[in-house]
C-alpha cells in the first residue's frame, strides 16, 4: 500500500480543500497510462490543482539492442498537478510531479538459427539459453503538459477534459540481467548497460476524462 500513499494523501488532501474552494471536482480517466480517478481544486478561472491516481497492466514485445524481450509491468501512477489557464478558458499548462511505481519485467528466448550480439561478444540461442531482467525507474517523476478542460466554465455539471504530456522518468534507476545459458558476467552488464541506454526518456501522458463539478 506504500506505493499508493502520495496519490491518496494528494487525493484526501484535495477534497478538504474543495469545501471552501470555489469549484471542486470528482471523476475518472483513461488514457497511456491507464484507468483511474480525478479530484480537483479550481481557485479561479486562471488556476487550479488536481490529482490523480491511474493504474496499467500490460504486456508487450519490445526490441532493446537487437534482442526481441517480451516485457510485462504493473504500472501505478501517483500525480499531483498544478493548472495555469493562461487566457481564463478552457487551455491549460500543467506542471506537477508524480509517483512512479512500476517494474519492468522483461525476458528473451532467442529463436534457433542465428547470432546474437550480447555484450561484445555473439551466442547462438543455445549459449544465451533464456534472458530475464528487470528495469526500475526513480519513484519521482516530473510532469509537462498541456490540456483542454471542456466544462472550464461550468460552475456545476459535468464535463470532458484532454490532457497531452509527459513524465520525465529519465534513466532507470536499476537494471539486471540473467541468463540460463553461458553468456559471461561481462557481456551481461555491458548488455545491461545498452538496455539502460535504449530505455532512457519519457512516458507519454495522453489521456481524456469525465468529471462532475460540484
Amino acid at each position: 500500500m506504500q506505493k499508493y500513499a502520495l496519490a491518496i494523501a494528494a487525493v484526501t488532501a484535495l477534497t478538504s480543500l474543495g469545501a471552501n474552494a470555489a469549484e471542486f471536482s470528482l471523476g475518472g480517466r483513461l488514457g497511456l497510462s491507464g484507468a483511474g480517478v480525478e479530484a480537483s481544486a479550481k481557485f479561479s478561472s486562471h488556476v487550479g490543482v488536481r490529482a490523480h491516481l491511474t493504474g496499467l497492466k500490460y504486456s508487450l514485445d519490445y526490441e532493446y539492442d537487437s534482442i526481441e524481450y517480451e516485457v510485462e509491468t504493473n504500472l501505478t501512477i501517483g500525480s499531483l498537478l498544478l493548472d495555469v489557464h493562461p487566457m481564463g478558458d478552457r487551455f491549460r499548462i500543467t506542471l506537477g510531479g508524480a509517483s512512479y511505481n512500476g517494474q519492468f519485467n522483461i525476458s528473451a528466448t532467442p529463436s534457433p538459427g542465428y547470432l546474437y550480439q550480447v555484450g561484445n561478444n555473439y551466442y547462438t540461442n543455445t549459449d544465451i539459453g533464456t534472458l530475464n531482467g528487470e528495469i526500475e525507474y526513480q519513484k519521482i517523476v516530473p510532469y509537462v503538459g498541456v490540456g483542454w478542460d471542456f466544462g472550464a466554465r461550468k460552475k456545476s455539471g459535468f464535463g470532458i477534459t484532454v490532457d497531452l504530456g509527459v513524465y520525465f522518468r529519465g534513466k532507470p534507476d536499476n537494471v539486471t540481467l540473467t541468463s540460463s545459458g553461458v553468456v559471461t558476467a561481462t557481456d551481461l552488464a555491458l548488455e545491461t548497460d545498452n538496455i539502460e541506454d535504449d530505455t532512457e526518456g519519457y512516458h507519454p501522458a495522453v489521456a481524456v476524462g469525465l468529471y462532475y463539478r460540484f
